[in-house]
């Protein structure tokens, strides 16, 4: 008889929904349905902050310890550990270390280029503690990148858009001229403020639609002048989600992310936005570029967003429908061969003996 392997996840999972923690609560849907698996959650108590929040995380990095050591003895055991960025690093060296003393082969999953674009000391600690491990990158930019930082490790691609299914049609919105949307976080490193500079600057024709929370003041503000200046060229509809969030996608041409967060690896609205048949344009940030590829413009760091993003409008003013049916069977492609790495990530030959 086949014994089920044994896997202790730990990382931080919903709530609240972040990027990270999203993505770690549907690999271990997908990737755990046929082993036995522990999950320990690093997030802490939910709502508190300062020092309460900090001792909260400790004690949920403790409780993930004692998960390990009291695992230690079964057969095909195995600790996945989603990796975190900043500070962070001290609660994922403690659970790499432990995992290092119990004789787990471990399983590190990147999600943030924080350690990547520059070199850390915790970082550092973490792969001398463990130097074995198998690391989980988002693409192999982030690999390449990582190596450069540190050392070449044992490695595989697992990439987000195992979670970001194909939209079955590609539709494509009704009206005269192009259809811009930012979809996020609204915030000023997320790219609000150079969205709304670049609806401002566009010719009339140029409609927008922006959807997301707003948790500042300022930025809300900036929003409601924004609707007062630009009428209806600017539809904010607000957090979206499921159907309405689909209905987003299927409204606009061009998703445009100038995200400017330092964090930024391998952000899922831009697959949401390719599962559509939508282009992109984005800062170069992480993963970006990879995603992006053919099907839109990656804007360097250091140039002005708007000027290059206008000029891409301007010269590609026609968005018809069989180029959006095109980006969206190139996008199936991708998530089919994402999702034979997520499904197969747990199997035995896939971590170092």
């Amino acid at each position: 008889m086949t014994i089920r392997r044994t896997v202790v996840a730990i990382g931080q999972l919903p709530p609240p929904v972040s990027g990270f923690s999203y993505i770690t609560a549907r690999v271990l849907d997908e990737a755990g349905c046929n082993v036995n698996l522990a999950k320990y959650d690093l997030v802490g108590t939910r709502g508190a902050s300062g020092f309460r929040k900090h001792l909260s995380r400790v004690a949920a990095s403790v409780r993930a310890c004692i998960g390990l050591v009291r695992r230690a003895r079964a057969e095909r055991r195995l600790c996945y550990v989603a990796c975190e960025g900043g500070h962070g690093l001290v609660y994922t060296l403690a659970v790499v270390t432990v995992a290092r003393i119990c004789g787990y082969p471990t399983q590190l999953h990147h999600h943030s280029f924080n350690y990547i674009d520059a070199n850390k000391a915790l970082m550092r600690a973490i792969l001398a503690v463990a130097p074995r491990m198998t690391h989980l990158f988002l693409c192999s930019i982030m690999r390449d990148k990582f190596e450069v930082q540190y050392r070449p490790q044992t490695s595989r691609i697992v990439s987000n858009a195992a979670f970001v299914p194909p939209h079955p049609v590609a539709r494509v919105p009704a009206g005269a001229g192009p259809v811009v949307g930012h979809l996020s976080n609204l915030t000023r490193e997320k790219g609000l403020y150079i969205f709304l500079e670049l609806l401002r600057r566009a010719e009339p024709e140029v409609r927008g639609i922006l959807a997301g929370p707003v948790g500042d003041n300022e930025d809300r503000a900036a929003i409601e002048a924004a609707v007062r200046d630009l009428g209806a060229r600017l539809d904010y509809r607000g957090p979206l989600y499921g159907e309405d969030k689909q209905a987003f996608y299927d409204a606009i041409d061009l998703f445009v992310f100038p995200t400017q967060y330092v964090n930024e690896a391998q952000p899922t609205v831009l697959f949401e936005a390719l599962a559509a048949g939508c282009k992109l344009i984005s800062f170069d940030r992480g993963c970006i570029v990879r995603q992006v590829a053919a099907d839109g413009l990656v804007v360097e760091r250091e140039d002005d967003f708007v000027t290059r993003a206008l000029a891409w409008i301007d010269s590609n003013a026609s968005f018809s429908r069989a180029d959006r049916d095109s980006t969206r069977r190139r996008y199936a492609d991708r998530h089919g061969a994402a999702r034979a790495s997520i499904l197969s990530l747990f199997e035995p030959d896939s971590v170092p003996r």
